[in-house]
């Protein structure tokens, strides 16, 4: 259950790999930009966009108080793993962010918030100017999120395939 100097334990794992698969599901949202909602990821998987970025937030909350009780486990003192360290910071930053800036959206333009079919918030309650501004980040910093993403998984495979360091090991 616990993470080791070795690799990471199940928690961390189920944490990883669980927020990789919902965190995917909410990139789809780019192509259902891009082809204006015409085909089945617009009709299956977009209309629960946000319920799924709530739940991420969640996940985002509990995962960042599991890394807190495994810190000591898991020091890196190469310069390398500072980098690494300072990337997954990142990641953890826009993870807590893109979500946020979309609650200010909603919440701001009077929207409501809702997540899977219940009204958390009602509509028009919270009509705000400022929300609104904070909210308009949104699109911006899930598009930097996806490009952290891609770097995330770049430099595993980076270290998987040409390294060889076994890093990748950690996760599975």
């Amino acid at each position: 259950m616990q993470d080791n100097q070795q690799s990471y334990g199940l928690v961390t794992r189920v944490f990883h790999w669980g927020m990789a698969v919902l965190v995917f599901w909410q990139l789809l949202k780019f192509g259902d930009d891009i082809a204006d909602g015409e085909h089945w990821v617009a009709k299956t998987l977009v209309p629960y966009h946000g319920s799924i970025g709530l739940v991420l937030m969640a996940l985002v909350i509990l995962r960042l108080l599991w890394v807190f009780t495994q810190r000591n486990v898991r020091r890196q003192q190469t310069s390398a793993g500072i980098m690494a360290k300072l990337g997954h910071y990142a990641l953890y930053l826009l993870l807590v962010l893109v979500p946020l800036s979309a609650i200010c959206l909603m919440l701001g333009r009077g929207f409501g918030l809702k997540a899977f079919g219940y009204q958390l918030v009602e509509r028009g309650s919270t009509k705000s100017e400022l929300l609104a501004a904070l909210g308009s980040w949104h699109a911006t910093l899930a598009t930097l999120l996806a490009i952290m993403i891609l770097g995330h998984i770049g430099f595993a495979l980076w270290h998987h395939f040409v390294k060889r360091d076994g890093s990748m090991k950690k996760v599975w």
